[in-house]
Order: structure tokens, then C-alpha cells, then sequence
């Protein structure tokens, strides 16, 4: 007699007849459940991976990176976990030029004064953003660029780590929008063009929303920036 068990994907074939005795088909039984079991032991589990500070709005899908007294230089320790060096990895980050890695896995490379960020320099942040620009007393402050892992670029000036006065953003699709910037959030009234449709808009951003009127004209390029 032949006998068909299914288990899972897995077909298995087993051919006996009466005679076998019951000792016999126990160890059948016995092997097909070792088979199966090492069938169904191998898998390989895909670890959970997520971006950090993943979010909604606009221009960007996380907020600007805060400057954090916890990422201060105050704070600072030579550290080695997960095999990554922490610390100061290269040069001199008292009062030079080096390279220095947070507990958090930020990144910063530049200028440095008294253990503080001060002068030109560039942060790379744990969730993907960057900032290049200028640093003092380890805040974002003059002329920089803040770009977001989407591609979308904050342009202008920072005061004591904020986005203050006239700005840009370029958002992912090479839209831009040109305003006046009480943050990196909001703005005052500016202008947008498209790279849609070439049209320029009256716009304004409100907690990274950016909200337009009906279009300055209908057609034409998009206006060369300076």
C-alpha cells in the first residue's frame, strides 16, 4: 500500500506494505519528523531596520538635527563599542583641525576652539542629514547648508544653531522656494518656482508646510538664483 503525507511545501513519499512491523514504521516515522524539523529550522531572520527620525512634512522627512548639550564637546569620552572607535579619531579636536565621533554615531569634521565646534566644519548625523557650514561655541552659526537624506537643502544663515533671515530651500524634484526665515520651519512671505510646470508662486512656510497663492505668470523659466 502506498501512503502520500504533505507537510507544509514539503512532499514526502514513503512506500510500505503490511508485513512491515510496527517497529519498523515507528522509525519511519521517526526519521520524517528529524527531516522535517531540520527543514524547518533553517531560515535565516532579516534583521528589523529602520531609519531614525523618519517624519512628515514638505521639504524634509525628519526635523533638523537639534544642537544638543548631550553632543557638546563638554561631554566628551574616547570610547570603543560595537567595534567603532568614539572620540576624537583623527587630529587635534582641542584646538585644531579633527575628526570626532559621538556616543550617538554623529559625526563632525572641522575647525576647532577651546574643545568646541568653532569655524568652518561639516556634521554628519546618525539618521542620514548632513550640515556644512560654520560652527561657534559648538552651535550652527553663519553661512551653511543643511541637507536632509531626501536630497532637499536648507541655504542660508544660522544664529546659535537656528536657520534666521534670507534662505532656500531646494526640495527633491529642484523646485525652490526663496523667503525670509525665522527658522528652519517657518517663513515669512517668498517665492517659489517650480520646476513642474516653471511657474512662480507667492508662498509662505508654516511649520514646514509650504502654503501658495495663484501664480506670478503662467509660463517662462525658472528664475536664475544669485
Amino acid at each position: 500500500m502506498e501512503k502520500v503525507l504533505r507537510f507544509g511545501f514539503k512532499k514526502i513519499r514513503t512506500t510500505f506494505s503490511v508485513e512491515i512491523s510496527r517497529n519498523k514504521f515507528l522509525e519511519v516515522m521517526f526519521l520524517i519528523l528529524v527531516v522535517l524539523q531540520c527543514t524547518s529550522s533553517d531560515k535565516r531572520i532579516a534583521s528589523n531596520e529602520s531609519a531614525d527620525g523618519t517624519g512628515s512634512s514638505s521639504y524634509n522627512e525628519s526635523e533638523v538635527k537639534e544642537e544638543q548639550t548631550e553632543s557638546s564637546f563638554s561631554t566628551r569620552s574616547t570610547s570603543i563599542e560595537a567595534d567603532r572607535v568614539r572620540g576624537c579619531v583623527q587630529g587635534d579636536c582641542v584646538s585644531g583641525t579633527g575628526v570626532y565621533i559621538y556616543d550617538n554615531d554623529d559625526e563632525y569634521s572641522g575647525s576647532f576652539v577651546n574643545d568646541l565646534r568653532n569655524g568652518s566644519g561639516r556634521m554628519k548625523y546618525k539618521n542620514g542629514d548632513r550640515f556644512e557650514g560654520s560652527f561657534k561655541d559648538d552651535l550652527r552659526d553663519g553661512r551653511g547648508t543643511y541637507i536632509f537624506k531626501n536630497g532637499a537643502m536648507l541655504e542660508g544663515t544660522f544664529e546659535m544653531g537656528k536657520m534666521i533671515g534670507p534662505g532656500k530651500v531646494r526640495f527633491p524634484d529642484t523646485s525652490i522656494y526663496e523667503g525670509d526665515f525665522q527658522d528652519e520651519k517657518n517663513s515669512a512671505e517668498g517665492i517659489m518656482y517650480s520646476s513642474f510646470d516653471h511657474s512662480k508662486r507667492h508662498c509662505r512656510i508654516e511649520n514646514k508646510i509650504v502654503l501658495c497663492g495663484g501664480p506670478l505668470q503662467e509660463s517662462g523659466d525658472i528664475k536664475p538664483l544669485h
